[in-house]
């Protein structure tokens, strides 16, 4: 029995330890509950961090961070250089896809940007601790481009600029060309094609852009507008024309390239008038005004003064009552003039090829010439009449000579008439005349030149000697 009661009382003492267990369990969690719980005005106060170390060092120190720049080129690629204010060169390089980029230190600085055909660009920037800045640098190009429409222009017309032909040319589509890397500025544009006449232009070329050219182009040719005389004959390098109207004027309907010409007018009893000179494309207006002409007065001359009254070539030679013409040029009677005439002369054959006279002249280059050949003549015994225009002989008839030219120091009286377009000959042999007088050998009709001067000249190699002559007007 006492045993028995031992054991109880051991499982009484262990079941109170374990009651009193749970117990303090509980409180110690209703204790951590209520502390985790919050209410108003009963959080508890913050924390006081714990001071730092004290580091030995300057006191207040100040730290400065560098700043960036962007330089920004057109075009891409360009040479950039960065100075400080003093102009120190701080920072050089090229700029690549168009940015250039410098970390600095904050201050100002000078930006210099530098690129082959363009202007220089020069421009000022600061730069602020740890924020980039930017600088555009958008370069003036100092070159453009010309556009120009060459309508239906061949390709090988020759386009200049400034009297050079470009080297960067470029054809496009509409037959245009576009010429590159043109100097901004004054220009001058010229093109020349033989099917227009040369076109001139003042251009002004702006760099960086490309300045369009629509040329007006104009034929290669000349309208000649003819204001002289009414009834004048109009000739233009020897071609007649037409006649001018009563209005005074004609309109050259052929068409003329561009060039030095020759506009000449006449008309019987004027003196022509002409001009020579360079005519450009377009209409050419040319005026000449005729002047009447006035027949001088009766001329007589036995070569007894010399040559005092012609315009004789140096071959010549005038000895005492006779003048032998010879050499191939032409001579003149001075300041005489003659429109309706009648002129004798006497004449021997020298050298027996003949002799040649010159009626009508209006200078040495334009004249009508008489030959007469003799037995030493390619065609001997001929009479021979040419009209010259500008030095030229044109043939206008010949007729044979029945009478003896031959005989040894023989000499002939040759006789000429002129009233308007109709010019006769008449001719007698000295050592054969004949009773009825002078023989008429030649009529011709020709209106080339109405008035003139008179003279000789040697056509073929012709020596020959006159021993007098007399010019009579005739109204």
């Amino acid at each position: 029995m006492k045993r028995e009661k031992t054991t109880i009382g051991s499982w009484a003492v262990r079941r109170a330890y374990a009651c009193l267990g749970i117990i303090l369990l509980l409180a110690a969690g209703s204790s951590v509950h209520a502390q985790a719980r919050r209410y108003p005005g009963s959080d508890p106060p913050p924390r006081t961090p714990s001071k730092p170390p004290v580091t030995r060092g300057p006191k207040n120190p100040t730290v400065k961070a560098n700043g960036v720049l962007f330089v920004l080129t057109k075009p891409g690629a360009a040479r950039v250089t960065i100075k400080n204010s003093q102009g120190g060169t701080i920072s050089q390089g090229v700029s690549r896809e168009g940015e250039y980029r410098v970390e600095l230190k904050p201050g100002k600085y000078n930006v210099e940007v530098l690129a082959e055909k363009y202007l220089p660009f020069a421009g000022e920037t600061e730069i602020k601790q740890s924020r980039p800045e930017y600088v555009l640098a958008d370069l003036t190009p100092t070159t453009g481009a010309v556009q120009i429409a060459l309508g239906t222009l061949p390709e090988t017309a020759v386009v200049l600029i400034d009297g050079q032909k470009p080297a960067k040319v470029t054809r496009k589509a509409g037959n245009q060309i576009q010429i590159d890397d043109v100097d901004a500025g004054p220009h001058t544009l010229r093109i020349t094609h033989p099917t227009i006449g040369d076109y001139e232009e003042k251009i002004e070329v702006q760099g960086g852009v490309i300045t369009p050219i629509s040329p007006v182009f104009r034929e290669a040719a000349v309208s000649f507008v003819v204001r002289s005389e009414p009834g004048a004959d109009v000739f233009i390098d020897n071609n007649l024309e037409g006649r001018v109207g009563e209005r005074g004027e004609l309109r050259v309907s052929t068409k003329y390239r561009p060039g030095r010409h020759t506009v000449r007018v006449e008309k019987e009893k004027f003196k022509p008038a002409q001009k020579n000179e360079e005519f450009p494309v377009g209409e050419a207006v040319v005026e000449l005004k005729l002047t009447r002409a006035l027949s001088t007065d009766e001329f007589s001359d036995y070569f007894l003064d010399g040559a005092i009254h012609w315009e004789a070539p140096k071959e010549w030679q005038v000895k005492r009552g006779r003048m032998t013409i010879d050499g191939t040029q032409v001579g003149l009677l001075k300041d005489r003039l003659y429109d309706d005439f009648k002129m004798v002369f006497d004449v021997s054959f020298t050298n027996g090829k003949g002799a040649a006279w010159i009626v009508r002249a209006q200078d040495k280059q334009n004249f009508y010439l008489f030959q007469l050949t003799g037995p030493k003549a390619q065609n001997q015994n001929t009479f021979r009449y040419f009209v010259y225009q500008n030095g030229q002989p044109r043939l206008l008839g010949s007729v044979p000579i029945v009478e003896n030219l031959s005989k040894p120091d023989d000499s002939f009286t040759i006789t000429v008439e002129a009233k308007g377009p109709v010019i006769k000959h008449y001719l007698q042999v000295k050592s054969a005349p004949k009773a009825a007088g002078p023989e008429l050998i030649s009529t011709i009709t020709d209106n080339t030149f109405s008035y003139g001067g008179v003279g000789f000249g040697a056509k073929d190699d012709e020596e020959f000697t006159v021993f007098l002559i007399n010019v009579t007007p005739r109204q």
